[in-house]
Order: structure tokens, then C-alpha cells, then sequence
């Protein structure tokens, strides 16, 4: 995919030359970003969204594909995500009267509409109470925001007053603390009456193809965004090493071979797999998952992504075996923990970025990098950089000569965020929340030059195009060096010199005329404030 024709600045980080657009001050973040890179979604200039008491169950729920029911951009018109579901309907409620509810029993509107309870959350001081739709029959009719719901055995009462929203202004749950951010909640498969669910959405997909081939899309495919999970979201006490033990924490595919949304392959192609919603609609027939995983006695204070190939293979009771394939069968995991000497040997462990101190619950940012290759060939590759939320990468992950196309000669065209989540018990209970902001699809490298994307939206003057790399004799004793902005990636240069960050400007300020740090520094732009 081709980036639009923009006038471009050239700019210089780590000695290698970053295009970056120019910031037009009347233009948004959205379009600050469409103009970088192929696929920006900002969630900012979407309407707010969410479920409405619905509950899509998986691929093979129409609902799931229905345009109505999909994000919309504000003026009206579809937006790129086609697909999404969620775990339970929940409600927003007042006062609950005569309570509790009893779990299992029945609640009525009055009018008709007969649904079962399952489990009430209050989360900063707002009330939630989980429902079971009619897709497995236990209810009838629809509730809607004022009806006051009964519960039949308890004659607990409560009304409706609004539905949860997914993609809205949540708060200081947002990145940037401005515009909107994507609300994520996939509730526990171990669990169903113990952990948070339906608050937020289970997946939201998006496709990427043309619609006429599954080789259309990306050979290499980067996926960007910054995350940022619920405080207690791996374990009560909110602690940097308290990670309770993840079994299954699907976080995103990346899947190859669609031709729409929802259909794996052409129609030829469509003879030869296997015929489940799973590989003819959701994952296709080569595919990567990217898992979440941790925890536990054996990976006590440890959270990582880990990616599992999986690659259609000839099912055996088929003749002849070598045409017939689906999705799932050979399946190869890989822990992406950091193998990069240049970053702390447990770089890639999410959890350990946060700003010294402190609790989990902070923004980070993830870049995971994606060669197919080509079919029969270990010519595949995978990488992971972790980034803390200044935009230093803290972690790197490399792989390669890895087999991930056997059959079909396809790219990747499908990307969804989210999926199943079984943990057990104990994670389950805690907060079951964590947002997505600024999702970017490109064909190259997209951190570092979104990093300097966003300082130059705080301060345009950092990337005035007269900026040059600095001289040696520029700098003198008497130099005021509180007064040089530079953009910089502090993960690949060793500093020994005090760091100050601006938080008026978004810029870092650093004294080069301490040792071990000038050498990289004048191979950098930078410029003195006007």
C-alpha cells in the first residue's frame, strides 16, 4: 500500500532518516497520521459506540458482520472495522432496590421481555449488571435504557440507564488524554460468573485485502498501537510483579488468505479447507495468534507476548490428504521475551516498563513486525518492540527462518484485536479492562517515526526543516543546554548524564557535555529553542 502525496521533512534519529509530514495546525491527529502511514485509526473521529445489549457470540453470529452494528465514522459513513463481538450483554443501572439480584434468576421489563441474571460490578462508582441474551435462549424480547428491570426470585429491582460504551472518551483511559480510545473486555472462558465481562469489546477486526485475492495485503506487515491495561488487571494488588497465572490471553490475530471480512480464500480456494466458521471464517488457513502469557509459580513477576503459528496442514482422513487442509493443526509457539543485547534481558516483559515505583496500569506501546515469506520456504520472519510510553524501546524480540506458509500463496489481510481469555479464578475477579489507542497498520517501521510524529504535534518547532545534526563546536562551557531540543531513542544510546523531561514541549533536554553521551547525540537533529 502507498503512502498519500504529501510534502515531507526530512528527519534524522539514530543515524538513519525518518519522513515524517509536516504538521498543518488546523489538521487533526487522525490526519497527522493518515498522511505517515497506510492505516492510522485514532478512534477520535469515530461516533461512540458500543454493544446495546447485544451479544454477537463469534464468527458465526451474522450480527458480528452486520454494517449497522459496526463502528461508524462521525459523519455517518462505515468506518475500516468489519467485525466484532462481545462477551455478555451489560447494562449501566441506577440504585439497585430490594437487592441483591440472585444469579440465574429471571428479570422482566414488564413488557414482556424476560432475560437471566448473572453478576453485578460497580467500578468508580458506577453500577453494571451482566445479562444472558437470547442467543442461548434463556430470554426473550429486548431491554432497552429506561425499562426497570425485576428479578423474579429476589424482587431486586434496578432501571437501565445507559448502555457501556466501547470506543468513547474514556477518561484517563485514553492516549494523548484527548479524543477517544478503544475499550477492551474480554471476560475468562474458566470463569464466566467471576470475571468482568461485556463492559468492553471481546474482538474488533478490521480487513485489509481487496476483496478479489488472498494475496493482497502485506508480504511484511507492521502492526502498531499503544495499550493500556487496568491497574489490577493481572493481579489484585496492582503491583508491577503481581501476575497471577494467564492459561489463554488471545490479544491479536494476524491472519492471512481473505477475501472479505468474514470468507477465507476464493471461491476455489474454498474447496480445499475445511469447512468450520473457525478456518472458512475467523482465522483462515495460516494465521498468527498473538497470546498474552505469564504468571503462575514458573513465571512469577513476568508478562509477555507470545506468538503461535499456526499453518494448514493435510487433514489425514481425506484421500487425497494433500488437498484437503484447515486451520490449526500445526501450530508453533514462540515466547517473543527479548534476545537483543542492546536492551535489559527482560526488556520485553511488559510489565516491567512502567516508571520505577510505580504500579501497573500506564501506557505502552507495541510494534509487531510480520513476514509471511513464501510457500514451503522457512523464509518467514517475526518482530516485537516494546516501547514505554516516552517512546523508548525497551524491548526487542527476533526471529527468523521461521515456516509459516505451506499452503496458499497468500499475504496478510486480516488483523482482530482481541479473543478468548481463560486464567482461572483468581485473575478473573480483578479488573477485566484494558484500551487500545492509536492503531496503525504500514509497510515499514512505524514506532520511531510515530514518536516523532507525536512530539512534533506538541511542539511543531521540533521538526522545523533548518534543523541539522549538531557540530561538535557548537557546544562551548557556556553553552545553555537547557535551551536544546533533540529527539532521541534513549533505548539504543547508554546515558550516564541527568535526563530533565519537558513537559511543557514533549522534548528532552540532555547535557552533552557529559561523557557517554555526546558521541550519539551530534549524529542527531536538533536545534536551539527560538
Amino acid at each position: 500500500m502507498s503512502k498519500k502525496g504529501k510534502k515531507v521533512i526530512t528527519i534524522t534519529l539514530l543515524g538513519f532518516l525518518y519522513i515524517v509530514s509536516p504538521i498543518d495546525a488546523h489538521a487533526g491527529w487522525q490526519q497527522t497520521l493518515e498522511s505517515n502511514f497506510d492505516i492510522a485509526e485514532t478512534f477520535d473521529e469515530l461516533k461512540d459506540w458500543g454493544a446495546n445489549g447485544l451479544y454477537p457470540s463469534g464468527s458465526g453470529d451474522s450480527r458480528a458482520y452486520d454494517p449497522a452494528l459496526l463502528p461508524k465514522k462521525i459523519d455517518g459513513s462505515a468506518s475500516r472495522w468489519g467485525y466484532w463481538n462481545n462477551k455478555y450483554p451489560t447494562a449501566i443501572v441506577g440504585a439497585i432496590n430490594n437487592g441483591p439480584f440472585q444469579t440465574g434468576e429471571t428479570v422482566t421489563n414488564g413488557l414482556g421481555a424476560n432475560w437471566e441474571y448473572r453478576q453485578t460490578y460497580v467500578i468508580d462508582g458506577v453500577t453494571y449488571i451482566r445479562l444472558q441474551d437470547a442467543i442461548y435462549g434463556q430470554s426473550v424480547g429486548a431491554f432497552q435504557v429506561g425499562h426497570t428491570i425485576r428479578g423474579l426470585a429476589s424482587g431486586a429491582t434496578a432501571t437501565i440507564t445507559a448502555w457501556p460504551k466501547i470506543i468513547a472518551d474514556h477518561g484517563t483511559n485514553k492516549w494523548r488524554s484527548e479524543g477517544k480510545s478503544l475499550m477492551m473486555n474480554l471476560g475468562d472462558n474458566d470463569n464466566a460468573d467471576g470475571a468482568m465481562a461485556g463492559i468492553g469489546a471481546q474482538r474488533l477486526g478490521m480487513f485489509l485485502g481487496d476483496g478479489a485475492t488472498g494475496k493482497s495485503g502485506y508480504k511484511k506487515v507492521h502492526v502498531f498501537m499503544m495499550v493500556k491495561f487496568a491497574p489490577t488487571y493481572f493481579g489484585a494488588s496492582g503491583n508491577q510483579a503481581d501476575i497471577d497465572y494467564v492459561r489463554v490471553f488471545k490479544f491479536v490475530d494476524v491472519c492471512s488468505g481473505f477475501t472479505r471480512i468474514d470468507e477465507f480464500g476464493t471461491p476455489a480456494e474454498q474447496q480445499f479447507i475445511e469447512q468450520t466458521a473457525q478456518t472458512a471464517t475467523e482465522y483462515g488457513a495460516n494465521c498468527s495468534v498473538v497470546n498474552v502469557n505469564g504468571g503462575g509459580l514458573s513465571n512469577a513477576g513476568r508478562a509477555w507476548y507470545t506468538e503461535i503459528i499456526a499453518t494448514a496442514t493435510p487433514t489425514p482422513d481425506i484421500v487425497p490428504p494433500s488437498i484437503q487442509t484447515y486451520y490449526g493443526k500445526s501450530r508453533l509457539p514462540m515466547d517473543m521475551f527479548n534476545n537483543d543485547v542492546a536492551y535489559q534481558s527482560r526488556g520485553a516483559d511488559f510489565n516491567t516498563i512502567y516508571d520505577t515505583g510505580k504500579a501497573a496500569g500506564e501506557w505502552i506501546g507495541l510494534e509487531i513486525i510480520m513476514d509471511i515469506g513464501t510457500t514451503n520456504a522457512s523464509n518467514g520472519s517475526t518482530e516485537l518492540f516494546i516501547y514505554d510510553k516516552q517512546g523508548v524501546v525497551r524491548g526487542h524480540f527476533t526471529a527468523t527462518g521461521l515456516s509459516k506458509l505451506v499452503y496458499f500463496d497468500h499475504y496478510y489481510n486480516k488483523i482482530t484485536l482481541g479473543g478468548n481469555r481463560r486464567t482461572g479464578p483468581s485473575t478473573s475477579n480483578t479488573d477485566g479492562r484494558y484500551w487500545v489507542d492509536d492503531f496503525i497498520v504500514d509497510d515499514a517501521r512505524i514506532g520511531l517515526k510515530y514518536f516523532a510524529a507525536l512530539a512534533a504535534s506538541k511542539d511543531p518547532r521540533v521538526y522545523d526543516s533548518e534543523w541539522l545534526p549538531l557540530n561538535r563546536g557548537e557546544l562551548t562551557g557556556k553553552t545553555d543546554l537547557r535551551n536544546l531540543l533533540c529527539i532521541v531513542d534513549l533505548g539504543s544510546v547508554f546515558i550516564t548524564n541527568k535526563q530533565i523531561n519537558d513537559k511543557k514541549n514533549y522534548t528532552r533536554h540532555v547535557d552533552c557535555r557529559k561523557s557517554g553521551y555526546c558521541a550519539g547525540a551530534f549524529k542527531r537533529s536538533c536545534r536551539f529553542r527560538d
